[in-house]
């Protein structure tokens, strides 16, 4: 009987310990893909410096195929809202956040959000000449609010969300096992198809086209209560095309630019009131100090028609397009003047760039540790990892592996687009730093 158990226990660690090893090389590929992709972007602080200032210039035909900046008011003719309860009006860009009312058992804080939301009709189309509209999902972001909870990627998108049967019929036991939050439910972008940039024309399609797989504004909305806006790290393959909307662009609601029903709405035989306050539109059985499950608010960020903004673009004729750098398209919008806007790329700029390379440092210490899970399961039984302590602290023994390994995938960036030197280079490390504690651990 003893020895079957031995059995068993020797294969759940081998199986253990094979899952560990290809997890952990697959997320070290992961960080040396990263940082190979992370180093070989465009400066784009240092190529929107040195970008050429056109705004008062009178002819700008002999700088295409040059990047350039304009700044100028930013306008449009046409009419833009959100087919929903915010009418149409000269904006720019439009970033609608919608919350809903939530309740989670805390023995399943993980899942059981998922689990309650629920699917309803797809999203409203805006009105014309509102052909521009792309969603957004949100990564998780801590809140500074304890009454709301972080973003939840997976929540299904709803534009009438309403309580479902069991949350209206019957209440918990027992309060104290559930959590009842604010949780974004869906936030999403709207844009006129252009606009202009004093006298040159912008096409606005490039920010949301299918093509273009990105987040078009730096700073969404985060918070309805406090209309607090977020900073956003961008797919690295398109981080130079956004919009950064200013610090000002959250929306005070009236009855001017805002349409809401007037009588209640019925809905699974429920009445559904929806009420206008200067922050976000509230919608729901209960009350905005008082919410019940499935009960909404909608707030809005906007880009005001006429807004100072300065542009770093590639030009053709007297239209603004995108910039092609070495490579990535760089077309970015930001709000203030040419010193100002540069200023503010260059913090982004900066806050992308060590960002990524934080993210890929983790991984990377990860992926080692969980590679050396197998000699922790076996101890002095692998050849050439024998010095290891039994009972080892993996992170500990990986951190020095991880900072160098890290560093030479950074370096190796700069020389080749591949990955193989770094990785190449990074095993021949490893092997030696482990062939040296081999035989010291044997003097």
């Amino acid at each position: 009987m003893s020895n079957s158990s031995t059995e068993d226990d020797l294969l759940v660690k081998l199986i253990a310990g094979l899952i560990a090893f290809i997890v952990g090389t697959f997320m070290v590929v992961c960080a040396v893909t990263l940082f190979s992709a992370n180093e070989r972007q465009t400066n784009l602080a240092e190529a929107v410096r040195n970008s050429i200032d056109i705004t008062t210039r009178p002819n700008a035909a002999d700088l295409e195929h040059k990047l350039i900046s304009v700044t100028d008011r930013i306008s449009t003719d046409s009419l833009l809202g959100d087919g929903r309860f915010l009418k149409a009006g000269a904006y720019l860009a439009i970033d609608r956040l919608t919350e809903e009312y939530v309740r989670e058992e805390r023995s399943r804080e993980t899942t059981s959000s998922n689990q309650e939301r629920q699917e309803t009709t797809p999203s409203p189309q805006s009105s014309p000449p509102n052909r521009g509209q792309r969603n957004r999902d949100f990564k998780s972001l801590p809140r500074n609010n304890p009454s709301q909870s972080s973003r939840n990627p997976s929540a299904s998108p709803t534009n009438n969300p309403v309580q479902s049967s069991q949350d209206s019929n019957s209440q918990p036991r027992n309060d104290r096992e559930y959590n009842y939050s604010w949780k974004i439910q869906r936030g999403e972008y709207f844009y006129p198809v252009s606009a202009n940039v004093g006298r040159y024309q912008l096409d606005m399609q490039p920010f949301h086209t299918a093509n273009q797989k990105f987040h078009a504004i730096k700073n969404p909305l985060v918070s309805c209560p406090t209309q607090s806006k977020t900073y956003v790290l961008s797919s690295l393959k398109d981080r130079d095309i956004s919009i950064r909307l200013p610090s000002e662009s959250g929306l005070l609601l009236t009855t001017e630019n805002t349409q809401i029903p007037s009588t209640p709405i019925v809905r699974d035989g429920r009445l559904i009131q929806t009420q206008l306050l200067p922050q976000y539109i509230f919608q729901g059985t209960g009350q905005p100090n008082l919410p019940s499950v499935g009960d909404t608010r909608t707030c809005y960020a906007v880009l005001q028609n006429n807004t100072q903004m300065t542009i770093f673009s590639g030009i053709k004729r007297d239209r603004l397009i995108q910039y092609q750098s070495e490579y990535n398209p760089i077309l970015r919008l930001a709000p203030g003047s040419r010193s100002e806007a540069i200023a503010l790329i260059g913090r982004n700029y900066h806050i992308d760039k060590w960002g990524s390379r934080c993210l890929g440092f983790v991984l990377m210490l990860m992926g080692l540790a969980f590679a050396c899970l197998p000699v922790s399961l076996f101890p002095g039984q692998i050849p050439g990892f024998r010095w290891v302590d039994p009972n080892p602290n993996s992170l500990a023994y990986c951190f020095i592996p991880a900072v160098l390994v890290s560093l030479i995938s950074i370096v190796m960036a700069y020389f080749s687009p591949s990955i193989i030197p770094a990785m190449a280079i990074s095993a021949a490390l490893l092997m030696y730093l482990t062939i040296r504690r081999h035989r010291s651990s044997q003097r």
